[in-house]
């Protein structure tokens, strides 16, 4: 399919890029959903056709969990998933995320290797996560490229009270204004 993209661009204010389920539950191994580097090549192949001030990077808060193959001995990343799997839905926000950790057994993992992303698995049940330091680095990208911001599509599944993740209200949210508004000197990070 396409699209002639020059003349959307007459009709459209702002372009929605989301910077995120570039894995899920179609992949065969475990990855990071969300990685700043797919997030940066895709952006720069979206500016060879659209102008900066028209394009808002999307930040996920809720996600796509996946199962890893009971073959597995030791979940990390390019684990083998399971074929013909229902998901746990308890791991699909970042509310929840916090709330599982809370409750204990859910392991968190934060920045494996060069990754700027985190993840986190529950027995086989595996997601990747934005964390809010991989939020901030994403804003990063909003500013090198001149982009007219940023959009999250559901504030309902941060933090919104703050009583999840004991880290104020909205954090991830919170995380990304900081960083747009250049009053960022400590990201907390949670779960």
């Amino acid at each position: 399919m396409y699209f002639d993209f020059k003349k959307l661009d007459r009709i459209i204010d702002y372009w929605l890029l989301p910077a995120y389920h570039f894995e899920g539950p179609w992949s065969v191994m475990t990855a990071i959903s969300s990685s700043y580097l797919r997030a940066d090549l895709m952006v720069l192949n979206h500016l060879k056709i659209l102008p900066p001030d028209k394009i808002l990077l999307g930040i996920p808060t809720y996600y796509l969990p996946v199962v890893v193959d009971s073959t597995v001995k030791k979940i990390r990343l390019s684990s083998r998933l399971k074929v013909n799997f229902t998901p746990n839905q308890q791991l699909s926000t970042f509310r929840q995320l916090c709330e599982q950790a809370a409750k204990g057994g859910l392991t968190v993992v934060h920045n494996e290797s060069s990754t700027v992303n985190s993840y986190a698995f529950l027995k086989n049940d595996f997601v990747s996560f934005e964390s809010s330091i991989s939020a901030v680095n994403k804003m990063r990208l909003v500013f090198e490229k001149n982009l007219a911001g940023t959009f999250v599509a559901s504030i309902t599944t941060d933090d919104y009270d703050g009583k999840a993740c004991n880290c104020g209200n909205f954090h991830i949210l919170r995380s990304i204004n900081n960083a747009l508004r250049g009053s960022v000197s400590e990201v907390k990070t949670c779960p």
